[in-house]
């Protein structure tokens, strides 16, 4: 495989097509906002139901914890953020790379006028893109932090990927292979997938729009471990899988024929893939033309040739891949899940995947297994600090082992691929047995928001060292937000609201076993103890828990023949 040919790619590119003022408005949210579920399909939830008429279960207490709930309209933008400078500039706004006072973070904003967006009809007058972000999890999504807005903008504030665009790490290099084009495809059919499943389409994937990870440790791009992120949302919107989308939105060169014919699927999303495909695996994209006219004219023909010599050293398998995700038949092209699926990704993938290490993969199962102990303010505090102080790609050990478990690449873990997951590690001798109330538990415990799955975040936040993120300044950071009338005290109005439970009765027990002094509060003192005798009992607990001759001399082995028995039904 040669070189990507830059120049050839993007220089029509920069025109997008917006027109959006005539989007059709039923297209909202498929999450009940009166419960905070999300819609995905029933079969890949981690709660598998046994018995259609049995409630949810009732031996744990099951307050949601959800990170979403505080991602909110921060205030004033210059009490929180310095602008360092211009990063870029797009069609519907401007990137900034900016400095978080409070901890010295580099993050990036994205500038929006009010003048050029739609609103939702509603009358929370909220954003869209900023709605759909909060929604996300995924590794290889964009985080967003939080949002600010003025009388003429709104600001967008994520995470800052320092490695620049896909294109701009590929084109320095002097060789490219299908394993390392495979292992991109990967992580962006994985984000398509987890879109798709929650009914929302972005409509404009491109290289320009996946920004490249710097190595923590190497401070460099790993060239065999391409990690990406998928940024711009702007052009998101929600599908119900029954009436037709109309909106002509999207870069040229990557817009499916049926986009231009206003009338189409979140299929839209797999013939952009399809072009990227294409171009990682040749250099180029298949629709080429002098002007962007010419290349509108040869989408809409949509011919696809491998006569070129550079496809000589193409595999069938890819060329197979390619054929179906650039069927001109939006109806039989291939969905995301089933792209993941197919033999050129996983067979590439599993060439590249790394052998665990056995030390890490204990001390994760021991921080999921303390982890689901703590109590929900604890936990709460946990959420918070995991999500807004610390970098997902500081820990590269746990993205390994989240992906090793999301057998099917959705970027989510479902019931069966923990459960397969555990029982594998087990046989490997790389855990020690759990019993089958702790499993129980623990995967009800780690599915925080009760979603009915595992996502990315959850996880990073039952697995992460506590040790890297229990400090002052982070403790600090959290009490604040949690003190939402900074008065230095967390009240029970507010517990109530961090929780988001209207049980007075479980309150009063968080705030009897945390408050010290009697006043029916908690001081950021009693909060800091509550946080830091996490460390200790930790400890303590799983002093020696994970020796080898544990291992070898336990008899009860990771049984989950009658688990499923033991779990009710659970609501999506």
């Amino acid at each position: 495989m040669g070189c990507i040919n830059k120049k050839s790619i993007i220089e029509p590119n920069h025109i997008k097509y917006s027109n959006n003022k005539n989007e059709v408005k039923q297209y909202n949210s498929p999450i009940d906002k009166s419960n905070n579920t999300k819609s995905y399909n029933k079969s890949f939830s981690i709660i598998e139901y046994q018995n259609k008429q049995s409630k949810l279960l009732q031996s744990l207490d099951r307050i949601i914890v959800d990170t979403k709930s505080f991602i909110k309209d921060s205030g004033k933008l210059e009490d929180s953020y310095s602008i360092l400078n211009k990063l870029g500039e797009g069609t519907f706004g401007s990137v900034y790379r900016v400095i978080h006072k409070l901890t010295d973070q580099i993050r990036a904003m994205k500038t929006i006028s009010k003048s050029t967006v739609n609103l939702q009809d509603d009358n929370r007058q909220f954003l869209k893109e900023i709605e759909i972000l909060i929604k996300t999890d995924h590794m290889n999504i964009v985080k967003i932090y939080e949002y600010f807005l003025d009388d003429l903008n709104y600001y967008v504030i994520t995470e800052f990927v320092s490695g620049g665009d896909l294109f701009e790490s590929i084109t320095k290099w002097e060789s490219f292979n299908e394993e390392k084009a495979s292992y991109i495809m990967r992580q962006l059919l994985s984000c398509v997938s987890y879109l798709h499943a929650n009914h929302i389409v972005h409509r404009d994937l491109k290289p320009e729009n996946l920004m490249v990870e710097k190595s923590n440790k190497l401070k460099k791009i790993n060239e065999n471990e391409i990690n990406i992120k998928l940024i711009d949302f702007g052009t998101c919107n929600y599908f119900d899988g029954k009436s037709k989308l109309t909106l002509k939105v999207g870069t040229p060169s990557y817009m499916a024929p049926e986009v231009y014919r206003k009338s189409y699927t979140e299929k839209c999303d797999l013939w952009s893939c399809g072009i990227i495909l294409h171009i990682l695996l040749v250099g180029y994209p298949p629709f080429l033309g002098d002007s962007t006219e010419e290349i509108i004219l040869a989408i809409m023909v949509g011919k696809i040739s491998f006569d070129d010599p550079e496809w000589n050293h193409v595999s069938s398998t890819a060329k197979d891949l390619l054929l179906k995700m650039l069927d001109y038949n939006m109806e039989s092209r291939i969905s995301a899940q089933e792209a993941l699926n197919h033999n050129w990704v996983r067979f590439n993938v599993s060439k590249s995947e790394k052998t665990m290490n056995q030390s890490v993969v204990n001390k994760v199962l021991i921080n999921m297994k303390s982890f689901s102990s703590k109590e929900k303010i604890q936990q709460a505090a946990i959420a918070y600090i995991v999500h807004f102080q610390y970098a997902a790609d500081e820990n590269e050990e746990l993205k390994q082992i989240f992906t090793k478990l999301d057998k099917n690449g959705d970027g989510i873990l479902s019931y069966k691929e923990l459960k397969d997951g555990f029982s594998s590690l087990h046989k490997s001798g790389m855990i020690q047995a759990l019993n089958e109330a702790e499993l129980n538990k623990l995967i009800l415990d780690l599915d925080q928001d009760m979603n009915g799955y595992i996502e990315y975040g959850e996880f990073l936040r039952a697995t992460i060292n506590k040790d890297l993120i229990l400090n002052e300044n982070n403790l600090k950071l959290a009490f604040q937000n949690f003190d939402t009338n900074g008065d230095g005290i967390l009240s029970k109005d507010e517990l109530k609201k961090v929780l988001g439970t209207t049980n007075n009765t479980y309150i009063q027990e968080i705030i009897k076993k945390v408050d010290e002094n009697g006043d029916g509060n908690v001081s950021f003192e009693e909060f800091s103890i509550m946080m830091k005798n996490i460390l200790s009992t930790d400890k303590k607990k799983h002093k020696g828990s994970f020796t080898q001759n544990t291992i070898l001399a336990s008899k009860t082995c990771l049984n989950f023949d009658d688990i499923d028995k033991n779990i009710e039904e659970k609501r999506i």
